[in-house]
């Protein structure tokens, strides 16, 4: 019986095993490697992303005069039962103001809805006011008025901004207004206070 031979056979089974498991060792390796790579670059770190999702906030305050624009239609209150009133609320008006980051601004206040409640005596306003300043660079808010008519004397705590144009693109943040407006001649004089991303902070 050749020996000899029976055990370079052994061996080199052996020596085939191990190659073999090295080389499997490495293929996954290389898998988890591949994988650790790819999560590593598709999810953003924690930091970036919370950048991202909270930019910095700066004072915002600005005070205007305004009138109803001329070309404005009356845009009729509901009750709060959802009956058309009586009483009814220019669909715009347009304001001259000073205002922080801005300058001298003109302001477009687009009215979209409003609501009547004779038992509290107040009525309510939602709708869309662009902020432009003497660049062109625009800032965009939404706001939901409440108006006694007993003084005319009105306010908000829900003003947000939502958008912009040129250093304002993508802006945010929030505002509260007081004034006081004539109904009659739907004349008014308002002022606003609140916090908005720090000018082109997010482009």
């Amino acid at each position: 019986m050749n020996i000899s031979k029976y055990v370079f056979a052994a061996a080199a089974s052996v020596v085939g095993l191990v190659i073999l498991l090295v080389l499997a060792g490495c293929s996954d390796s290389t898998v988890v490697a591949d994988e650790a790579s790819k999560s590593s670059i598709e999810s953003p770190s924690p930091v970036a992303s919370k950048r991202a999702k909270s930019p910095k906030m700066v004072p915002f305050k600005g005070r205007w005069d305004a009138q109803p624009d001329p070309e404005a239609q009356l845009i009729p209150c509901l009750s709060p039962g959802g009956d058309t009133t009586e009483v009814a609320l220019p669909s715009a008006f347009i304001a001259q103001g000073q205002v922080t980051h801005l300058g001298r601004t003109n302001t477009v206040i687009s009215g979209d809805r409003c609501w009547y409640d004779a038992d509290e005596g107040t009525i309510t306003a939602e709708g869309t006011a662009v902020h432009t300043g003497a660049n062109g660079d625009a800032l965009i808010a939404e706001y939901r008025n409440v108006t006694s008519v007993v003084d005319g004397t009105f306010g908000s705590e829900s003003i947000r901004f939502v958008d912009g144009t040129g250093r304002f693109e993508g802006a945010s943040g929030y505002a509260s207004s007081q004034g006081t407006i004539d109904l009659t001649s739907f004349t008014a004089s308002f002022t606003i206070e609140g916090m908005v991303s720090t000018v082109g902070s997010n482009k």
